[in-house]
């Protein structure tokens, strides 16, 4: 053909409504006509993180993982801290003799975007997807693809995403060249440095120098590593924060500037309301002194539960109490501190936990709390109350 290819009729692109800005394709899909899309130029940087070891995990949010032969990419791990993973939208790049492979206590994370190479192995079998599944899937051949359940057409029919696309997929890498051929081994979202001699952008709370194997010791002042693999704090009772260095078991006696500088309502009376305008809008807290008790806010206004008021702070010193009466109720996202001797009775204000969405109590040995239905239940929405062992910092 000397002069060239007459095409006739007008060609589709598949991928013109699929473009990514984190990718180029050499494709042009200007006035309709195209040359054949068969080559995806996968565009690295920055943000790239090379995997050279076995069951290589990360909760990072957006990088492009390049899995390298020999390696196994396992995804997100679920724990009690990310019951639902991370790694949210990411890419993954598998060159041949590389593998995505997930283990029982991992998945892909949410929405990702999957590039397999010829002889690489993507095995969506060992997967849970959960509530998600790839964003878009391609591969050069697709006998690198163990499907889940082996049932390549029920899968696809169950995703919410475009089908999978066959591909030669070319890595147009922005790498520096001593990166290109290093093979350093970092783990947990780590990669390595420009200089190939250690690790660098490990996931939260690991110590580069160990490869990113291991989580910095100094990090929990309060509290211990209960889960060393994914590096998070278990925290000593009324401490809290990410490395819970915050004291919880503090109620700030200053006048409270959201309520333009109003002093704490001090509560002498056994039988004490508040009114809307002392509701959980205007952020007020209250002291219920020794023989005091607090009744809940009256039915009327605009401040009570339902009506969306929230944030007051209560302290029962010891002896005084918090007793709904009269169809009084307390209002939503209330903190209440309790001290050895005194008492909340949450069972008296009612029982629906919508209505007290996440109160909160912070508790001294010795308080007295009866919850509805006689039983703390976190799983209906009730928080675990902080248990405060020092006392109450005034």
């Amino acid at each position: 053909c000397p002069s060239g290819l007459l095409l006739s009729g007008t060609l589709y692109c598949p991928l013109q409504q699929y473009r990514s800005p984190a990718f180029g394709f050499n494709t042009s899909c200007e006035g309709g006509i195209a040359p054949s899309p068969d080559i995806l130029n996968l565009a690295l940087s920055s943000w790239t993180r090379q995997v050279h070891v076995q069951n290589y995990t990360s909760f990072q949010i957006g990088p492009t993982f390049v899995v390298y032969p020999g390696a196994v990419f396992s995804g997100t791990r679920r724990s009690e801290w990310r019951p639902y993973g991370g790694g949210l939208s990411h890419n993954i790049l598998v060159l041949a003799g590389g593998t995505v492979r997930c283990t029982p206590e991992s998945w892909l994370g949410s929405s990702p975007r999957i590039y397999a190479k010829a002889g690489s192995l993507v095995n969506l079998n060992s997967c849970d997807f959960g509530f998600s599944q790839p964003q878009r899937l391609y591969y050069e051949d697709e006998e690198s693809i163990v499907w889940p359940n082996n049932n390549r057409d029920d899968t696809l029919a169950s995703w919410n995403a475009p089908p999978p696309m066959i591909y030669a997929i070319q890595d147009a890498s922005s790498l520096p060249d001593s990166l290109k051929s290093c093979s350093y081994p970092c783990h947990n979202g780590g990669t390595a440095k420009e200089t190939c001699d250690g690790c660098k952008d490990c996931d939260e709370n690991y110590l580069a120098t160990s490869n990113c194997t291991t989580c910095d010791p100094g990090l929990c002042i309060n509290g211990d590593f209960t889960d060393a693999l994914d590096c998070f704090c278990s925290c000593h009772d009324g401490w809290g924060g990410a490395n819970c260095d915050v004291n919880l078991c503090v109620f700030d006696l200053a006048d409270d500037a959201a309520t333009g500088g109003s002093p704490p309502v001090h509560v002498y009376s056994d039988y004490f309301w508040a009114t809307p305008e002392q509701g959980g809008g205007l952020y007020r807290k209250f002291v219920i002194y020794p023989g005091a008790v607090h009744t809940g806010w009256s039915e009327s206004g605009a401040n009570l539960p339902n009506s969306g008021g929230c944030c007051p702070s209560i302290l029962v010193l010891n002896g005084g109490a918090i007793r709904c009466r009269d169809g009084r109720k307390l209002v939503a996202s209330t903190k209440i501190f309790v001290e050895s001797g005194g008492s909340v009775d949450l069972d008296s204000c009612g029982a629906s936990t919508f209505d007290y969405y996440n109160i909160q109590i912070f508790a001294q040995p010795g308080s007295i709390v009866t919850w509805p239905g006689g039983t703390m239940n976190a799983q209906n929405g009730w928080p675990e109350p902080v248990l405060c062992p020092s006392g109450l910092l005034l």
